[in-house]
């Protein structure tokens, strides 16, 4: 099993995991070139991801990330993405023990 990298658990219907046709199992190994062994590394890597690819203003659409992912039988690609302005950069949910986000 790949534990270097963040397991993707889901996919939301219209993201860019959507889009770009990520799978639910695999995981998400680098951003850029930049490692992203846990959630904390994925979201530094994409913050930083947008910072450098994007001029000053919106993220224009037209800009690409490199996302290399991983499957647990030691499978790996590499997807050049589009960032969406709605999912990028990306966020973390975590439910309170009262059930409530």
């Amino acid at each position: 099993i790949n534990s270097a990298g963040v397991f993707i658990s889901e996919i939301v219907c219209g993201g860019p995991g959507d889009t770009y046709e990520f799978a639910k199992g695999w995981w998400v190994l680098s951003v850029d070139e930049q490692p992203t062994p846990d959630i904390d590394a994925l979201l530094a890597a994409t913050t930083q991801a947008t910072a450098a690819h994007a001029p000053p203003g919106p993220l224009e659409r037209h800009q690409s990330v490199a996302v290399r992912l991983g499957s647990d039988d030691g499978r790996e690609i590499l997807k050049g993405i589009r960032p969406d302005p709605l999912f990028w950069p990306m966020f973390e949910l975590r439910r309170k023990p009262d059930c409530t986000w």
